[in-house]
């Protein structure tokens, strides 16, 4: 099982992840790269840059709809409020630990709910700092090898891959993304008061009428194909 991870944030923290069997990921890269070559769009699709109508939003309504079209394919995502709680427990001075963190607890938590049996091949955009002073400077890569054993412990079985990757790279870290953001959009609108992005919106309802789900609250535990938790911190 192929799982691709990218995260998206507001007022809440959110990890988002496409989960496809790892034999479908050449068939979607084949059709995107058809796609962008009939409709003559080149730019890595990130839904931060989903501002308005054009011929890119209608790129990225095609690239949605192909994405909701793989066979099996499954979304979860997490999200946790950004509060004190939550940064004391998860944060601890590394944006990059605290993206680990919430990547373990979405992965583990899905691939026993949903009963997945193939090895889980995982790889997730990088993760970097908001802070543009330790962005500069190169990530505790020691972060990385602690999250996938936490994994591996907590499933019961060997990870067969566990990478970080360049969005760029790859197509269905790009629908992470995307998905992602939308989500994080309708979560910002409805629970934080957020501002409307119409073009955003129409992308939500496509996504919400395939999943059969509303994107602004948690779905609950076993629901598929879009699954949403709302995570709260322990009390310490």
């Amino acid at each position: 099982m192929l799982i691709a991870c990218d995260e998206s944030s507001s007022d809440h923290f959110l990890i988002g992840s496409v989960w496809i069997p790892k034999e479908r990921l050449a068939e979607f890269e084949a059709e995107i790269h058809n796609l962008r070559l009939s409709m003559k769009y080149w730019r890595e699709v990130h839904c931060v840059n989903l501002k308005r109508a054009g011929h890119a939003a209608d790129f990225y309504e095609a690239f949605l709809r192909a994405g909701l079209e793989i066979p099996e394919v499954r979304f979860s995502f997490i999200v946790v409020k950004r509060d004190k709680e939550a940064e004391e427990q998860y944060h601890d001075g590394s944006h990059l630990k605290r993206n680990l963190v919430f990547l373990y607890e979405l992965i583990s938590r899905r691939y026993m709910a949903w009963g997945v049996k193939t090895d889980p091949y995982v790889i997730f955009d990088d993760m970097t700092s908001e802070d543009e002073e330790e962005e500069e400077e190169k990530p505790p890569r020691e972060e990385i090898p602690e999250a996938r054993k936490f994994i591996e412990k907590y499933i019961g079985k060997k990870l067969e891959c566990f990478s970080p990757c360049r969005s760029h790279i790859s197509s269905v870290v790009q629908l992470a993304d995307l998905t992602a953001g939308l989500v994080a959009h309708k979560w910002k609108v409805v629970n934080e008061g957020g501002t409307v992005n119409v073009t955003k919106m129409s992308l939500v309802e496509h996504f919400e009428a395939f999943g059969d789900v509303n994107l602004s609250g948690s779905t609950g535990r076993l629901t598929h194909p879009v699954n949403i938790w709302k995570h709260t911190p322990k009390t310490l």
